[in-house]
């Protein structure tokens, strides 16, 4: 594995892959599990009648850790990494 790989990627900038507040974010595969985006900076939702991370959501949602919940939220369909992928591919071009 190269070293950049080993290296853990920064938090996921939510406003920079088109993320609003007000947004509802859904899992993945359980698209009927909701959160609702409050603060994009800190990456607060609204999720079952509390402010917390997606984090937090993802744990609670799935009742285990999560390590990556950035792959299991999902806006518009697109997982928040695919997205996160898409736009600093375009950015980087």
């Amino acid at each position: 594995m190269v070293e950049s790989e080993r290296r853990r990627r920064p938090n996921i900038n939510l406003a920079f892959i088109g993320i609003r507040l007000g947004d509802v974010l859904t899992l993945i595969d359980r698209p009927e599990e909701t959160c609702v985006v409050v603060e994009l900076e800190s990456r607060l939702v609204f999720h079952k009648g509390e402010v917390k991370s997606l984090s937090a959501a993802c744990n609670d949602a799935y009742g285990v850790q999560y390590n990556d919940p950035s792959a299991a939220w999902a806006y518009d369909g697109e997982t928040l990494n695919t997205r996160r992928q898409r736009f600093e591919d375009y950015h980087v071009m």
